[in-house]
């Protein structure tokens, strides 16, 4: 976790603020336009575990690249690290080299959900000429080349394949190239390219469907409703902690891939202005990353009521810690 990852202050009022009512409904239509992502992925899915293990999550982001709204079904940890995923992929292909068509690809372990096989796809939603948002999904792929078992691997050369993030589409027309160095290098090429052309499918679907969204209400773009989801969602989860005593909770689970059950806490301690701190003990490198992404999302867990990640704003300290 990074300082710059990290905001003490409490975020300060938008400038333009909804009443509750509109923002609610506005929000909830933003919520059916991730529930329907999620399903046509499901449908146009070629392997079990996407198609029907639900092994992915749909995330819709502002133009800025912070979490606006999920889907239902979509799994805790690809939630929040989307976002993330998503901002450096911005960093790489900035807002005004990204036109109409244009998808981007990435599963970079440690920008995205801790291992190879999670691969973030993201569609830039274009309005009115220009991008007011993402339509991302990260999924579980059935394969993605190197040790078959990907936890037992001690580096990530083992892992397999690694994508930079680049574009697997550009302004409409696959990069076949991509594509085939993806389909050289996994042992089930049907069933990854399929599932990958299923995201990018259904990610158009979203699309289309924000664009609609943005159209029946008039709204150039998402920044207004982007910056209240945010303020309200920071303002209930602080309350929420606020009404929690000061002190250290404990847990542990035995979990597939670890020999010995993880044990976590939770150090809470109101106004405390440390930075929180990680300690784990020795794993595999490949299972290292896995530790840091759940890490990250403890602390997002903190943030929102409903689950939108702006950046990991501190609250209290969350750790994960083995013996």
């Amino acid at each position: 976790m990074r300082a710059e990852d990290l905001i003490l202050t409490p975020m300060s009022p938008p400038k333009i603020k909804m009443d509750p009512v509109n923002l609610e409904i506005q929000w909830r239509r933003l919520i059916t336009v991730m529930d329907e992502t999620d399903k046509t992925v499901t449908r146009t899915a070629f392997s079990t575990i996407v198609g029907e293990s639900g092994d992915f999550a749909c995330v819709l982001t502002d133009e800025r690249g912070w979490g606006l709204a999920q889907s239902a079904f979509s799994t805790t940890l690809f939630t929040v690290t989307i976002p993330r995923t998503v901002r450096y992929m911005l960093k790489i292909h900035p807002l005004e080299t990204l036109v109409e068509g244009d998808v981007l690809i990435c599963n970079d372990p440690w920008l995205g959900a801790g291992h190879l096989p999670d691969v973030c796809v993201a569609t830039p939603v274009f309005h009115q000429e220009q991008v007011v948002g993402f339509i991302a999904t990260v999924a579980h792929v059935p394969d993605i080349g190197g040790h078959p078992g990907y936890f037992n691997a001690q580096e990530i050369f083992e892992e397999g394949l690694q994508i930079p993030p680049i574009r697997i589409y550009k302004a409409g027309k696959p990069n076949d190239w991509l594509f085939e160095i993806i389909e050289k290098n996994v042992r089930s090429p049907d069933q990854v390219i399929g599932d990958l052309r299923g995201i990018v499918s259904a990610e158009t679907v979203g699309t289309w469907r924000l664009q609609e969204f943005l159209e029946d209400y008039k709204l150039p773009n998402l920044r207004v409703l982007a910056d209240n989801i945010h303020w309200r969602s920071e303002e209930a989860m602080r309350k929420a902690i606020a009404s929690i005593p000061d002190g250290e909770y404990r847990y542990s689970m035995d979990a597939d891939g670890y020999d010995q059950p993880i044990h976590g806490y939770f150090l809470l301690r109101h106004h405390h202005s440390n930075y929180p701190k990680l300690a784990t003990t020795s794993h595999a490198a490949s299972n290292d990353r896995d530790t840091l992404s759940h890490y990250r999302t403890g602390i997002s867990a903190c943030k929102a009521i409903y689950p939108t990640t702006r950046r990991f704003r501190f609250i209290a300290h969350f750790g994960i810690i083995n013996h």
